[in-house]
């Protein structure tokens, strides 16, 4: 393993980083250099803000062709893990949930999970989010929820348009909680939920879902955490035993 020096931020230079860079025997190259860069930035080694080795310094390092480096670059840059500053060199981009969350959409979207997976996954987190929301939501955001059931039940016959707004519900729930991951993870959900949702009218018909929204809204508006929760809970629970049965 080689320790290759680095930038720091008063300009001195010979500092070493504890970095983790080997040299690449790996056919696969590019991916080798990709999981390495990738580590190095995941793992802390390198924080936001600060400079990458230089081209050269690379692939001294790593033993393999300029060719591979770049294109393991192009793909971090692509992810918005890294920003290229012409004419400065490439640097480690400041990284949010959006940032991993908004590459992994177009995976999620082709390898789609299986019903009851989506739905065993919203077990687990959106009962605990209902009991945030009836703490946290404000009057504005109890109206859109308010919204969303009377123009789900305007939708009763058209389950494309119903499923999208039963999703959109949920993502108005999950928005009450003022936590950015459950949000934007339950937005990657939402969409692959407006199918999935569209499986569950055809098992347990229009009535169940409006109803138990317009529930879940009551706890909600009352300020009641624990018949939130619960509610939540039967609501997705019904849904599984629906499709199980």
């Amino acid at each position: 393993m080689l320790c290759l020096t680095k930038e720091v931020p008063d300009g001195r230079e010979g500092e070493q980083a504890g970095m983790a860079i080997t040299r690449i025997a790996d056919m696969n190259v590019t991916n080798a250099v990709f999981e390495q860069l990738l580590s190095n930035i995941t793992e802390g080694h390198w924080k936001p803000g600060e400079k990458l080795p230089s081209e050269n310094e690379l692939v001294e390092a790593l033993g393999i062709s300029r060719g591979s480096v770049r294109d393991a670059i192009k793909r971090l840059v692509g992810m918005g893990m890294l920003v290229v500053r012409r004419g400065a060199g490439t640097y480690v981009n400041e990284v949010t949930p959006s940032t991993y969350f908004d590459n992994l959409l177009p995976i999620m979207l082709v390898e789609r999970p299986e019903y009851l997976d989506v739905q065993e996954y919203r077990l687990m987190v959106e009962p605990p989010s209902a009991r945030i929301a009836a703490v946290t939501a404000t009057e504005a955001e109890i109206q859109a929820m308010r919204d969303s059931v009377a123009r789900q039940r305007e939708l009763v016959g058209h389950p494309r348009e119903f499923g999208r707004e039963d999703a959109n519900f949920h993502h108005l729930v999950a928005q009450c909680t003022r936590n950015s991951l459950i949000a934007k993870i339950n937005g990657l959900i939402g969409d692959i939920m407006e199918s999935v949702l569209q499986q569950a009218i055809v098992v347990a018909g229009y009535e169940g879902g409006p109803a138990y929204h317009q529930r879940i809204l009551d706890c909600i508006a009352r300020r009641d955490p624990e018949a939130a929760e619960a509610m939540m809970r039967e609501h997705i629970s019904k849904n599984i035993e629906a499709f199980s049965k």
